[in-house]
């Protein structure tokens, strides 16, 4: 809940990101996150990673996307911002569009599973 904060280490990959995308130019960048960035807490702090994309040459785009909309059945929403560098942008990016859960989270899991990734009745306690 603390945000991006330069200089902390739980921010360090962000920073790294824009020192590559800075460095390499890459044509795309995507970066997932927390729905709660785009927060009225956090506005500035959204507002400031779409800028500093915005400043290395990137068109930003971004949404929050939940996994059970793409196949996934599990409820996990969380933020995509998708870069386009501007040379190669044609401001016609668009999220793909929800598709049908066809699973159920059952349907996945298996049968028979080892005993070694079940808590002992010493951790239970």
């Amino acid at each position: 809940m603390k945000g991006i904060t330069k200089g902390e280490t739980r921010s360090g990959l962000y920073y790294d990101g824009l020192r590559i995308l800075s460095t390499k130019k890459t044509m795309y960048s995507i970066i997932e996150n927390v729905k709660n960035l785009t927060s009225k807490r956090f506005k500035n702090q959204f507002d400031s990673i779409l800028k500093d994309l915005s400043e290395l040459g990137y068109t930003n785009y971004w949404k929050i996307l939940n996994a059970k909309d793409y196949g996934i059945p599990q409820n996990r929403e969380r933020l995509f911002i998708i870069s386009i560098r501007n040379d190669i942008a044609k401001n016609n990016f668009s999220f793909p569009q929800p598709i049908p859960l066809m699973w159920k989270l059952k349907d996945l899991l298996e049968n028979n599973v080892d005993e070694k990734y079940y808590l002992s009745e010493k951790a239970l306690r």
